[in-house]
């Protein structure tokens, strides 16, 4: 019989996750953090580890090292946008855990600003409800039994922990908020994951549709008022990956990227 695992483990943060990349990176032990085989499991699901056996980095993996040499404060904002755009709608029922923290940071999207403390059991009841209801996972879970979803605050949390990182702040003592700045390297791997999901060509231009600055600005977590400035920004940071379109037509704004980014691209 199937098994999906839509549960987040809170056990698993982005500071022992670092701690044990880092420590692969540099050939140092790294046993000592606390339960360091949950920490790779998380960075093999990833794709910063690869296969069984001794843990060894992917290439993603040694790029996003280089890029912690430099800016720690970037990795966490790459850790959350891995972990936003694992799960593919090609392949539903892969990756099912990570759909839970897409989803969520959707829901908590939508809200806008949130009082955690107060609402964290309505919002897990309701994220509860949001996963039994998708179509994707409908089949599997009629063959399962009664409240096979059932995510408790402790699924949301281990959500939570990657959100707290993220700098310009979404969370501040436990109030989730939008917030009015992104660093221009998560928008770029945005447009990428938007670029994919959307079916849009690499090289041409492609209409910034409303659909599509939603999903920027979810896998961001910026208020819609302040894309247009945000990619503003981006176009001379990155100028050799991405471009501005034109500004004429039905949707008034389009976009041109030049290539899917990588992590190597932001090493660089």
């Amino acid at each position: 019989m199937a098994t999906l695992n839509f549960h987040v483990r809170h056990e698993v943060t982005p500071e022992r996750v670092w701690g044990v990349l880092d420590a692969i990176a540099t050939g140092v032990d790294y046993l000592h953090i606390t339960q360091s085989d949950r920490q790779i499991s998380r960075l093999r699901q990833l794709g910063l580890v690869s296969g069984k056996g001794t843990p060894q980095l992917t290439e993603d993996g040694r790029q996003l090292h280089r890029i912690g040499q430099r800016r720690l404060d970037l990795v966490w904002e790459l850790l959350h946008f891995l972990h936003y755009s694992r799960w593919r709608p090609n392949d539903p029922t892969a990756n099912t855990m990570f759909f839970t923290y897409l989803d969520y940071c959707n829901l908590l999207y939508e809200s806008k600003t949130t009082d955690l403390n107060a609402e964290r059991d309505r919002l897990a009841a309701e994220m509860t409800q949001r996963i039994s209801n998708v179509p994707y996972f409908v089949d599997v879970l009629s063959e399962l039994a009664k409240g096979a979803v059932s995510l408790s605050k402790n699924s949301l949390i281990g959500v939570e922990h990657w959100l707290a990182k993220l700098s310009p702040e979404v969370l501040v003592k436990d109030q989730f908020e939008l917030r009015q700045y992104c660093p221009p390297e998560v928008l770029l791997m945005a447009l990428g994951y938007v670029t994919e999901m959307t079916n849009a060509q690499v090289g041409i231009e492609q209409p910034l549709t409303d659909e599509r600055r939603e999903m920027l600005c979810r896998v961001c977590l910026i208020d819609d008022s302040v894309l247009n400035q945000m990619l503003e920004w981006l176009y001379p940071e990155y100028p050799d990956l991405v471009q501005p379109g034109t500004t004429t037509g039905r949707y008034g704004q389009f976009v041109r990227l030049l290539k899917l980014p990588t992590m190597k691209d932001l090493a660089q």
